[in-house]
């Protein structure tokens, strides 16, 4: 698992992206899979949990 920011502009970070490896670690940090790969609901393509792409939507459950 690695440390990443809830700010991050990532897959993990964002509401199109399937994974489910994301786990709030305190008010600014999340621990992720970095290897998990899911799909995107937007692209439909499967990427990596620290790829990032310009339509990024951060997720509203963190």
């Amino acid at each position: 698992m690695s440390l990443g920011n809830k700010n991050a502009k990532n897959c993990y970070t964002c509401r199109y992206w399937t994974g489910c490896s994301v786990r709030v670690k305190g008010k600014t940090f999340v621990d992720y899979n970095q290897s998990e790969e899911a799909t995107c609901n937007l692209t439909g393509f499967k990427k990596k949990a620290w790829m990032h792409c310009s339509d990024h939507e951060k997720r509203w459950d963190f």
